[in-house]
């Protein structure tokens, strides 16, 4: 048996008339009482992840629900990007104090027009300016992430080269910001288009052209979770983005597209940032 294979051992200290109670399940099973403790732990085990499944999808519709009528508020008009990132280890706690410190990284581009607030269950960081939202990101005591942020749109196209790039530096920012606060991996983010219907997404602005552009066909654009369970994912800004490809190809074709124009015909992540 591999290393990597190996199994790990678990003792148990119980009384002689629960062991007995044990022992008799296991015959009437014709099983070896440790092969029935293994069933019983895996199909528990299963069902403890499908419960807690179960109340994350339930929190993200409410937080989803939450942050469609922030929106309709005091937010920049047009497209948004929604995302939600949840520790997938049980009992996370977060150091609100800490956080503080470095709350710059739930919106991790612009210099000015931030404002910050300690919060019953964490830490909202905003930006405005002239009164108008552009993003609002929030951790919680618990683990979970959230923000939302306008996506840049002119005559109905998003620039989508700057929107992946967008996506590739939140993920990074909020990895490192759970890291920073010793948060194990694993981390699921889910991301989402909002106000989406009716633009479409290119590589360049179009200034004229023969046929109408493919649009989002759907309001709420749902793409499939991102799991980051290995720290060797975030190693550099190409290895953050050939990690998300999968994602952000979806990204596009929901818009029509054949897949994003943010990496090489070989399939890598075309770096922006100079080291």
């Amino acid at each position: 048996m591999t290393e990597s294979k190996k199994a790990e051992l678990i003792q148990l200290r119980v009384e002689k008339t629960f062991l007995d109670k044990l022992n008799r399940v296991a015959e009437k099973k014709n099983l070896p009482l440790s092969a029935m403790l293994r069933v019983w732990l895996s199909e528990r085990l299963s069902e403890e992840i499908r419960m807690i499944t179960i109340e994350r999808k339930q929190w993200q519709d409410e937080r989803l629900e939450n942050m469609k009528s922030v929106l309709k508020a005091d937010f920049e008009l047009g497209p948004a990007l929604a995302v939600h990132v949840h520790p997938l280890t049980p009992g996370v706690s977060i150091d609100i104090a800490d956080i503080e410190k470095n709350a710059l990284s739930l919106i991790p581009w612009g210099s000015t027009g931030f404002s910050g607030r300690i919060q019953q269950h964490g830490y909202e960081l905003t930006r405005s300016h002239n009164g108008i939202t552009s993003a609002k990101a929030q951790i919680f005591k618990s683990g979970q992430i959230e923000g939302i942020f306008a996506i840049s749109a002119e005559n109905q196209e998003i620039l989508g080269m700057a929107l992946d790039d967008g996506i590739v530096l939140i993920v990074s920012a909020y990895v490192h910001l759970l890291k920073s606060q010793q948060t194990p991996l694993p981390y699921q983010f889910n991301f989402f288009i909002l106000n989406a219907k009716g633009y479409s997404i290119t590589d360049n602005k179009t200034l004229a052209a023969s046929h109408a552009a493919t649009t989002f066909d759907s309001d709420t654009i749902a793409l499939t979770p991102l799991n980051i369970d290995d720290w060797s994912q975030m190693n550099s800004e190409l290895c953050i983005g050939n990690h998300c490809i999968d994602m952000i190809d979806e990204m596009w074709r929901a818009a029509g597209e054949r897949g994003s124009k943010s990496y090489d015909t070989n399939n890598q992540w075309l770096v922006r940032r100079s080291r």
